[in-house]
């Protein structure tokens, strides 16, 4: 009924525009989706497992954040589909992987088909002793390799199983996840950083080759 209606309307409107900044809309035919979702909440951490039907969500972070501005979002995909985009990105998943993303800039996550997700949230303060992690870019769990894998293996495990633990249980688990997504990220940005080397010294090898051919050549300044 139109109470019923107007409670989730209000719902949205606190918990989509107040607090976070996301915004959920069906993609399918259902006019009534179903979503199921349980959440386990520490004070600089949270994880949500999620199981819906197909879905659009989209971030638009306000000037001045909300509350998850200073974060690191991973969705980790246990069935189903993922097309994420951020800063002109895209990159599809499937089920036993996951993306990284900053939550200060906009994104979306399309899941074109029903799907079953967990999505844990870290403080950036986590990972701040990383020097390269304000240089991270929306990017695939499976870039880690096999640590990658193991991270979905966790976090599958403890999405399934966080409502069944106390809150200190939880805690030290969510730690353990930590310390797993923070050796992810340093062979991710180690990677980068080793790629990007690479191309110094290919271009820097070009550059004294060209200047070694042409040392008679009085026109070169």
């Amino acid at each position: 009924g139109k109470r019923s209606h107007d409670r989730t309307a209000f719902w949205h409107a606190v918990v989509e525009d107040l607090v976070l900044d996301l915004h959920a809309s069906a993609i399918s035919r259902v006019l009534n989706p179903e979503v199921a979702m349980t959440c386990v909440s520490q004070q600089h951490a949270g994880l949500v497992r999620i199981q819906s039907s197909p879905c659009q969500i989209n971030r638009s972070p306000r000037f001045g954040g909300d509350g998850w501005g200073d974060s690191i979002v991973i969705n980790i995909v246990l069935s189903g589909t993922l097309i994420a985009e951020q800063d002109g990105r895209q990159v599809h998943v499937g089920a036993g992987d996951g993306i990284f993303c900053l939550a200060d800039r906009p994104y979306s996550l399309c899941f074109p088909e029903a799907f079953e997700a967990v999505v844990i949230r870290f403080d950036r303060s986590y990972f701040a002793h990383l020097p390269l992690v304000t240089r991270l870019h929306l990017a695939a769990l499976s870039r880690a390799g096999n640590v990658g894998g193991m991270v979905t293996a966790f976090a599958r495990d403890l999405g399934r199983l966080a409502t069944t633990l106390d809150a200190n249980a939880n805690a030290q688990l969510i730690q353990r996840l930590a310390e797993l997504l923070e050796t992810a990220l340093s062979v991710m940005l180690g990677a980068e950083e080793f790629a990007a080397q690479d191309h110094r010294i290919a271009t820097l090898s070009q550059v004294k080759a060209y200047i070694r051919d042409r040392l008679a050549d009085p026109n070169l300044s």
